[in-house]
């Protein structure tokens, strides 16, 4: 933050010139820089699956539950389906944590997102299904192990984000 930067700032506001960079991407390219890739099913398949999930409001939301447990270095994400809400908590460095919880409406398109790009049934609630789908944030690119299995108090979702490279050198 520089005086010129400051002053090209408020020359910006002035002229009613900012203009707000969401304004101008996609709906799906809004939202944290993560770019995720379906797996699952022939290349064609994926790519039908991806641009579906491209459409729904799910699709941001995905990417930020993503976009936060890298930041956070989480290896999984578990989802606790219940009727009010969705808790979330992440495994980091082997202990479960407590994230803030969704509320269930956002949780739901969220979780068929990542079924969609997993090639799994999104209206099968019960029985367990095991799926994957790919992520890349920055530079850091991951697979990320989707499996979800119907519980008594509705549905759990655990997601494991496997790196593509050791974080370690040595």
């Amino acid at each position: 933050m520089t005086p010129a930067h400051i002053k090209r700032w408020f020359a910006g506001l002035a002229s009613g010139k900012t203009k707000k960079k969401a304004d101008t991407l996609a709906a799906h390219e809004q939202g944290p820089p993560v770019l995720l890739t379906a797996c699952g099913g022939t290349e064609t398949e994926n790519q039908a699956h991806l641009l579906m999930a491209r459409q729904s409001p799910g699709y941001i939301f995905v990417k930020e539950l993503v976009a936060d447990s890298v930041a956070r270095r989480a290896g999984r994400i578990m989802l606790d389906y219940t009727k009010e809400a969705v808790n979330v908590r992440y495994e980091i460095d082997g202990v479960w944590h407590n994230v803030e919880p969704r509320d269930r409406e956002s949780g739901d398109v969220m979780l068929a997102v990542m079924k969609k790009v997993s090639a799994l049934d999104m209206d099968e609630r019960r029985a367990r299904q095991e799926g994957e789908f790919r992520a890349k944030s920055g530079s850091k690119k991951y697979t990320l192990q989707l499996v979800s299995q119907g519980t008594k108090s509705g549905e759990r979702a655990i997601v494991e984000l496997i790196p593509d490279k050791s974080p370690f050198s040595s």
